[in-house]
């Protein structure tokens, strides 16, 4: 069965459907008797409502109209809905639309109150087991992030070589940091994928980024593409077959390092590097150093 509509739904269809008609009256040429009582087609409020005529018609006379129609004190009655005009009082129903509205809201902010406080509750008792839980579990949090702590300190201070310092690299590079400004001198980093990486000023003197098995021929080639190298100490490292594609090598030291067979690599990323000073290039490649910028094989000074 079709839920009725509230008082408050049938009378804010009512003030909908006939402000403009209420706000339009003139007296100069008036259109019913007077202003403030508008006609309401309640054929037309019933249909919208999808009920029977006279539901609407017996809510607004024998409901409403005696609820909040009322007798001045001088005796002069106010209606707020005429039976034999069909008229209501549309100020009167403003007012009262008002009130409706103001009953609603506090009935709602009780109820609002009450799932509120119930929520509360709930959560409360949520966290309780949350805290219990987490409770027993930082402990092993806190000791994961202090061998973390001493890992990413042990990498940076050049402490660790070989395959346990390529998965420390690892798993630094998994927890989102990079190794900007580490020790990683003299190092045996072949085959390292250090791809886009972040590498400001690492120290990387002297380490090894390629190797080539001897019984199977297979070559173990670094990727440094898209990598920063800005202000890397590369002194001696061989770079051999590395991938220096995009690689930023502003600043870079390259004294001596080996970057014969590289690929991607670039006269325009050359020309940004501190020094060229006994490194090894491919023959076009040096050819390009030698006519344009033969300043950089030239042995740096000290203070440069």
């Amino acid at each position: 069965m079709k839920r009725p509509p509230t008082d408050l739904e049938v009378l804010e269809e009512i003030y909908k459907r006939y402000y403009s008609t209420f706000i339009s009256f003139s007296k100069e040429k008036p259109s019913r008797s007077a202003k403030v009582y508008v006609p309401v087609d309640v054929e037309a409020i019933a249909k919208h409502f999808a009920v029977d005529p006279d539901i609407i018609f017996g809510r607004l006379y024998y409901h409403l109209e005696s609820k909040y129609g009322f007798t001045q004190p001088d005796g002069k009655k106010v209606s707020f809905f005429r039976f034999d005009e069909r008229t209501i009082q549309f100020p009167l129903l403003a007012a009262v639309i008002a009130s409706l509205r103001e009953e609603r809201d506090k009935h709602l902010s009780i109820i609002k109150l009450t799932i509120s406080a119930i929520i509360i509750s709930f959560a409360a008792v949520i966290f309780t087991l949350v805290f219990n839980i987490w409770d027993k579990w930082d402990y092993k949090e806190q000791i994961a992030s202090n061998v973390y702590e001493k890992l990413y300190n042990d990498v940076a201070q050049g402490r660790y070589g070989g395959t346990k310092l390529k998965d420390a690299i690892k798993t630094i590079k998994e927890h989102g940091d990079d190794l900007s400004g580490m020790n990683l001198s003299k190092k045996w980093l072949d085959g390292i994928n250090l791809k886009g990486e972040n590498l400001y000023a690492v120290n990387f003197s002297e380490s090894i980024f390629y190797s080539i098995d001897e019984s199977t021929k297979i070559e173990k080639l670094s990727d440094f593409s898209g990598a920063n190298l800005r202000k890397a100490n590369l002194t001696g490292a061989n770079l051999q077959g590395a991938n220096l594609e995009g690689a930023n090598l502003k600043k870079a030291n390259l004294e001596e390092a080996n970057l014969e067979g590289t690929k991607g690599l670039t006269y325009y990323q050359l020309v940004y590097a501190k020094t060229l000073y006994k490194a090894k290039l491919d023959s076009e490649l040096m050819n390009q150093v030698k006519k344009h910028s033969s300043y950089l094989l030239e042995k740096p000074k000290p203070y440069e």
